[in-house]
């Protein structure tokens, strides 16, 4: 296991051998564990979006987005805090929710309860000093947790 900081962001770095879904969650707890622990990233009861960064809707075995057991660990952490859980992404290729249901991750979200967000719904947010992407749609979802 390796914990070490780059651009003020701290990273966890752990091996992980398969994808069963036992190893990945003692994987994801370690790693968890390593930045501070679940609590440092969620209050109990807190709304808790997980965005999976899915590039395009594909087979999980292919391994183009994470695959649905790091979905799964990820959320029953968070569940455990009793953390609301809402999903989505905005893929680079397709439409949101055909290509989280493709790659599993909708269907592994749901298990612990996440209802999908809408990214493609919603005010259109700017930030210009971005070198990606300078407009993007914010979940309306998202709204009465940001305050807009």
């Amino acid at each position: 296991m390796l914990s070490f900081t780059v651009n003020k962001s701290r990273v966890a770095v752990v091996r992980c051998d398969s994808y069963d879904q036992i190893s990945v969650c003692r994987a994801v707890s370690d790693g968890i564990h390593l930045l501070g622990g679940v609590s440092r990233f969620a209050a109990p009861n807190e709304q808790i979006l997980l965005k999976p960064n899915v590039l395009a809707g594909d087979d999980p075995e292919k391994l183009i987005s994470p695959h649905p057991t790091v979905m799964r660990a990820v959320a029953e952490m968070f569940r455990k805090r009793n953390a609301r859980l809402t999903y989505g992404d905005s893929p680079g290729f397709g439409k949101p929710e055909a290509g989280l249901r493709k790659a599993g991750l909708a269907a592994a979200a749901e298990e612990y309860g996440a209802r999908m967000a809408n990214f493609t719904d919603g005010p259109e947010m700017s930030y210009p000093d971005s070198p990606f992407t300078r407009r993007f749609f914010l979940p309306k979802e998202l709204l009465p947790v940001t305050g807009w």
